[in-house]
Protein backbone atom coordinates (compact mmCIF):
# COMPACT_ATOMS: atom_id res chain seq x y z
CA UNK A 1 0.00 0.00 0.00
CA UNK A 2 1.47 3.42 -0.99
CA UNK A 3 1.04 6.35 1.50
CA UNK A 4 0.76 9.75 0.22
CA UNK A 5 1.45 12.71 2.99
CA UNK A 6 -0.88 15.33 2.39
CA UNK A 7 -0.44 18.87 3.48
CA UNK A 8 -3.16 20.36 5.40
CA UNK A 9 -2.55 24.01 3.41
CA UNK A 10 -1.34 25.48 6.54
CA UNK A 11 2.33 26.25 6.94
CA UNK A 12 3.55 25.97 9.68
CA UNK A 13 0.35 23.21 11.27
CA UNK A 14 2.16 21.28 8.41
CA UNK A 15 5.59 21.70 9.36
CA UNK A 16 4.65 20.63 13.27
CA UNK A 17 2.84 17.59 11.91
CA UNK A 18 5.73 16.71 9.83
CA UNK A 19 4.79 17.77 6.22
CA UNK A 20 1.15 16.41 7.15
CA UNK A 21 -0.80 13.07 7.53
CA UNK A 22 0.18 10.03 5.97
CA UNK A 23 -3.25 8.71 3.75
CA UNK A 24 -4.98 6.08 3.10
CA UNK A 25 -5.20 5.85 7.51
CA UNK A 26 -7.65 5.30 9.70
CA UNK A 27 -7.91 8.54 11.43
CA UNK A 28 -9.22 9.44 15.15
CA UNK A 29 -9.82 12.34 16.31
CA UNK A 30 -10.89 13.29 20.13
CA UNK A 31 -11.66 16.03 22.47
CA UNK A 32 -13.99 17.66 24.39
CA UNK A 33 -17.42 19.98 23.28
CA UNK A 34 -15.65 23.06 21.98
CA UNK A 35 -12.36 21.98 21.69
CA UNK A 36 -11.99 22.57 17.44
CA UNK A 37 -12.49 19.21 16.24
CA UNK A 38 -14.70 19.92 13.48
CA UNK A 39 -12.59 22.91 12.29
CA UNK A 40 -9.18 20.88 12.37
CA UNK A 41 -11.19 18.10 10.70
CA UNK A 42 -11.96 20.47 8.01
CA UNK A 43 -8.35 21.40 8.10
CA UNK A 44 -7.39 18.10 6.69
CA UNK A 45 -10.71 18.10 4.33
CA UNK A 46 -9.02 21.08 2.91
CA UNK A 47 -6.11 19.49 2.33
CA UNK A 48 -7.58 16.23 0.91
CA UNK A 49 -9.98 18.17 -1.79
CA UNK A 50 -6.82 20.22 -2.67
CA UNK A 51 -5.16 17.04 -3.64
CA UNK A 52 -8.20 15.70 -5.77
CA UNK A 53 -9.95 13.38 -3.14
CA UNK A 54 -13.22 12.15 -2.96
CA UNK A 55 -15.06 12.62 0.17
CA UNK A 56 -17.80 11.41 1.74
CA UNK A 57 -19.45 13.00 5.27
CA UNK A 58 -21.58 11.51 7.23
CA UNK A 59 -22.70 14.11 10.01
CA UNK A 60 -25.00 13.16 13.02
CA UNK A 61 -24.84 16.82 14.04
CA UNK A 62 -25.52 19.62 11.37
CA UNK A 63 -26.63 20.02 7.99
CA UNK A 64 -24.74 20.37 4.59
CA UNK A 65 -25.99 24.28 4.40
CA UNK A 66 -24.92 24.94 8.39
CA UNK A 67 -21.25 23.12 8.24
CA UNK A 68 -20.51 24.89 4.55
CA UNK A 69 -21.83 27.94 5.52
CA UNK A 70 -19.44 27.87 9.25
CA UNK A 71 -16.70 26.80 6.92
CA UNK A 72 -17.11 29.39 5.07
CA UNK A 73 -16.97 31.95 7.91
CA UNK A 74 -13.37 30.17 8.69
CA UNK A 75 -12.05 30.77 6.14
CA UNK A 76 -12.38 27.54 4.61
CA UNK A 77 -14.85 27.59 1.32
CA UNK A 78 -16.30 23.81 -0.08
CA UNK A 79 -19.09 25.05 -1.74
CA UNK A 80 -17.68 24.50 -5.16
CA UNK A 81 -16.07 20.95 -3.73
CA UNK A 82 -19.65 20.17 -2.76
CA UNK A 83 -21.76 21.23 -6.28
CA UNK A 84 -18.99 19.56 -8.07
CA UNK A 85 -19.59 15.95 -5.63
CA UNK A 86 -16.10 16.01 -4.43
CA UNK A 87 -17.51 16.68 -0.96
CA UNK A 88 -20.29 14.54 -0.98
CA UNK A 89 -22.83 15.23 2.55
CA UNK A 90 -24.85 12.96 4.25
CA UNK A 91 -26.59 14.09 7.23
CA UNK A 92 -27.78 11.42 9.57
CA UNK A 93 -30.97 11.94 11.98
CA UNK A 94 -33.33 9.40 13.39
CA UNK A 95 -37.57 10.53 13.20
CA UNK A 96 -38.14 12.07 16.41
CA UNK A 97 -34.77 12.34 17.45
CA UNK A 98 -35.09 8.66 19.49
CA UNK A 99 -32.10 6.82 19.41
CA UNK A 100 -32.16 3.16 20.21
CA UNK A 101 -30.41 0.31 20.32
CA UNK A 102 -31.74 -1.17 17.45
CA UNK A 103 -32.16 2.33 15.78
CA UNK A 104 -28.57 2.44 15.75
CA UNK A 105 -27.83 -1.17 14.73
CA UNK A 106 -29.66 0.15 11.55
CA UNK A 107 -27.99 3.01 11.32
CA UNK A 108 -24.48 0.81 11.25
CA UNK A 109 -25.79 -1.15 8.44
CA UNK A 110 -26.84 1.96 6.80
CA UNK A 111 -23.66 3.23 6.76
CA UNK A 112 -21.36 -0.27 5.75
CA UNK A 113 -23.67 -0.52 2.78
CA UNK A 114 -22.98 3.13 1.82
CA UNK A 115 -19.10 2.91 1.84
CA UNK A 116 -19.62 -0.29 0.22
CA UNK A 117 -21.48 1.49 -2.53
CA UNK A 118 -19.87 4.66 -2.55
CA UNK A 119 -16.14 3.29 -2.77
CA UNK A 120 -15.50 3.02 -6.13
CA UNK A 121 -16.34 7.08 -6.68
CA UNK A 122 -15.12 7.98 -3.27
CA UNK A 123 -11.98 7.37 -1.53
CA UNK A 124 -12.12 9.45 2.15
CA UNK A 125 -15.39 8.67 4.56
CA UNK A 126 -15.91 10.87 7.88
CA UNK A 127 -18.16 9.98 10.81
CA UNK A 128 -18.54 12.83 12.54
CA UNK A 129 -19.48 12.22 15.21
CA UNK A 130 -19.35 8.49 16.62
CA UNK A 131 -20.97 9.78 19.67
CA UNK A 132 -24.35 8.47 19.37
CA UNK A 133 -23.11 5.11 18.58
CA UNK A 134 -20.69 4.82 21.78
CA UNK A 135 -24.05 5.64 23.78
CA UNK A 136 -26.74 3.45 22.01
CA UNK A 137 -25.20 0.63 20.10
CA UNK A 138 -23.92 -2.33 21.30
CA UNK A 139 -19.95 -2.77 21.75
CA UNK A 140 -19.49 -5.63 19.59
CA UNK A 141 -21.54 -3.77 16.97
CA UNK A 142 -19.61 -0.80 16.81
CA UNK A 143 -16.01 -2.78 16.78
CA UNK A 144 -17.56 -4.82 14.15
CA UNK A 145 -18.26 -1.71 11.99
CA UNK A 146 -14.39 -0.28 13.28
CA UNK A 147 -13.15 -3.49 12.01
CA UNK A 148 -15.00 -3.35 8.24
CA UNK A 149 -13.58 0.61 7.76
CA UNK A 150 -10.20 -0.71 8.82
CA UNK A 151 -9.96 -3.65 6.17
CA UNK A 152 -10.63 -0.87 3.65
CA UNK A 153 -7.80 0.90 4.85
CA UNK A 154 -5.12 -1.39 2.55
CA UNK A 155 -7.68 -0.73 -0.70
CA UNK A 156 -7.16 2.79 -0.30
CA UNK A 157 -9.65 4.12 1.23
CA UNK A 158 -9.52 6.64 4.22
CA UNK A 159 -11.60 6.77 7.38
CA UNK A 160 -11.71 9.93 9.26
CA UNK A 161 -13.98 9.61 12.91
CA UNK A 162 -14.46 12.10 15.22
CA UNK A 163 -15.60 11.48 19.44
CA UNK A 164 -16.24 13.54 22.29
CA UNK A 165 -17.55 10.82 24.92
CA UNK A 166 -15.52 8.85 27.39
CA UNK A 167 -15.57 4.68 26.36
CA UNK A 168 -15.15 1.86 28.10
CA UNK A 169 -11.61 0.24 28.31
CA UNK A 170 -12.32 -2.37 25.71
CA UNK A 171 -14.12 0.11 23.07
CA UNK A 172 -10.90 2.58 23.93
CA UNK A 173 -8.35 -0.32 23.33
CA UNK A 174 -10.06 -1.37 20.03
CA UNK A 175 -9.85 2.41 18.83
CA UNK A 176 -6.49 2.70 19.51
CA UNK A 177 -5.51 -0.80 18.19
CA UNK A 178 -7.78 0.11 14.76
CA UNK A 179 -6.17 3.58 14.17
CA UNK A 180 -3.08 4.78 12.57
CA UNK A 181 -3.39 8.00 13.21
CA UNK A 182 -4.78 9.39 16.45
CA UNK A 183 -5.65 12.69 17.73
CA UNK A 184 -6.67 14.50 20.90
CA UNK A 185 -7.74 17.71 21.50
CA UNK A 186 -8.64 19.74 24.39
CA UNK A 187 -9.04 23.34 25.18
CA UNK A 188 -6.64 24.29 27.60
CA UNK A 189 -4.78 27.48 29.37
CA UNK A 190 -1.56 28.39 28.67
CA UNK A 191 0.37 31.13 30.30
CA UNK A 192 -2.82 33.10 30.66
CA UNK A 193 -4.29 32.26 26.87
CA UNK A 194 -7.10 30.31 26.06
CA UNK A 195 -5.56 27.52 23.47
CA UNK A 196 -6.80 24.79 21.67
CA UNK A 197 -4.29 21.74 22.54
CA UNK A 198 -3.58 19.41 19.72
CA UNK A 199 -2.21 16.21 21.21
CA UNK A 200 -0.36 13.90 18.77
CA UNK A 201 -0.89 10.23 20.20
CA UNK A 202 -0.29 8.12 17.24
CA UNK A 203 1.00 8.88 13.64
CA UNK A 204 1.71 5.76 11.47
CA UNK A 205 3.01 6.44 8.36
CA UNK A 206 5.07 9.78 9.29
CA UNK A 207 8.49 10.57 7.00
CA UNK A 208 9.43 13.17 8.89
CA UNK A 209 9.82 14.33 12.84
CA UNK A 210 6.78 15.57 14.35
CA UNK A 211 5.91 17.93 17.14
CA UNK A 212 3.72 15.82 19.81
CA UNK A 213 1.84 18.92 21.10
CA UNK A 214 0.82 21.82 19.24
CA UNK A 215 -1.00 24.76 20.92
CA UNK A 216 -3.89 26.34 18.44
CA UNK A 217 -6.12 29.47 18.08
CA UNK A 218 -9.57 29.76 16.25
CA UNK A 219 -9.50 32.89 14.01
CA UNK A 220 -12.70 34.26 11.79
CA UNK A 221 -11.58 34.08 8.54
CA UNK A 222 -8.62 32.30 8.54
CA UNK A 223 -9.19 28.90 10.91
CA UNK A 224 -6.57 27.27 12.91
CA UNK A 225 -3.24 29.50 13.69
CA UNK A 226 -0.67 27.68 15.32
CA UNK A 227 0.20 29.70 18.45
CA UNK A 228 4.24 29.40 19.41
CA UNK A 229 4.48 27.85 22.76
CA UNK A 230 7.60 25.53 24.55
CA UNK A 231 5.81 22.63 26.03
CA UNK A 232 9.19 21.90 27.98
CA UNK A 233 7.86 21.32 31.51
CA UNK A 234 4.11 21.06 30.48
Amino acid sequence: MFLKIVQLQNEELDRLLGGGIPFPSFILIQGEYGSGKTIFLSQILNGLLKNDYFITYFSTQTTAKEYLTKMKQLGLDFMNAFIRKHLYFVTIHVKEGKWSEASIKILLNFLRDTIDRLKNSYNVFVVDSIDIFIEYSREIDLIDFLTFCKTQVPLGKSFILTMSKEVGEELSSELKKQSDVYFILSNRDLGGKAVKLLQVVKMNGAIEPYQNQIALEIEPNFGLRVVPYSFTGV
